[in-house]
Order: C-alpha cells, then sequence, then structure tokens
C-alpha cells in the first residue's frame, strides 16, 4: 500500500516500483473503477482496450481477474505491509 496526494484537478502519482511492476508508461491507458466502495486503477493492456473489457460487476472482475486466493486475515495482510514499509525504511536510511 502507497499513500499519494490528490492534486487539485483530481490527479494521483502511481509509485514508480508499482508502474515498473506493472508496465504502466506514459500515455498507457489503466481503468478507474469502483468495486466495493473503494477505488480501483487496473493497467489495461492493448487486448483489454480491443476488447472493451470494462467490468460493471464484481462478479465480472473476479472472473476477468481471477478469483482472489489468498487465505491469510486481513489482519495477516497489513502486519505484512507494515513489516515491508519498515523494511524499506531500513534500506533507505542506510
Amino acid at each position: 500500500m502507497s499513500i499519494v496526494n490528490v492534486s487539485p484537478k483530481g490527479q494521483v502519482i502511481i509509485p514508480v516500483f508499482l508502474r515498473r511492476k506493472f508496465g504502466i508508461s506514459p500515455k498507457s491507458k489503466v481503468d478507474v473503477t469502483e468495486i466495493n466502495n473503494e477505488i480501483v486503477i487496473i493497467p489495461l493492456s492493448r487486448e483489454r482496450i480491443k476488447r472493451n473489457a470494462r467490468s460493471q460487476t464484481l462478479g465480472e472482475f473476479l472472473e476477468m481477474y481471477n478469483p482472489w486466493e489468498d487465505k491469510r486475515s486481513a489482519e495477516e495482510i497489513v502486519g505484512e505491509i507494515y513489516q515491508a514499509r519498515k523494511s524499506r525504511q531500513r534500506d533507505v536510511s542506510l
């Protein structure tokens, strides 16, 4: 998880490590949608754009992107996120 600021124009900066991981470069297309009352940004490949694969329901989204198969609890996931952040902060301070 990364916390970013929203500009007066509603723009956000996607952190570089996520842009690299998902191949997002200038002029790339992303789908910004709402799922379960949360904003979700989904990188779009050229094939998805051609198919006009915009998910309208959570069921369609899960069908398209495969169901969540992580068996960890929310507390375990959050704990791992905090540990990863602490590790990154230590790396930066070295």
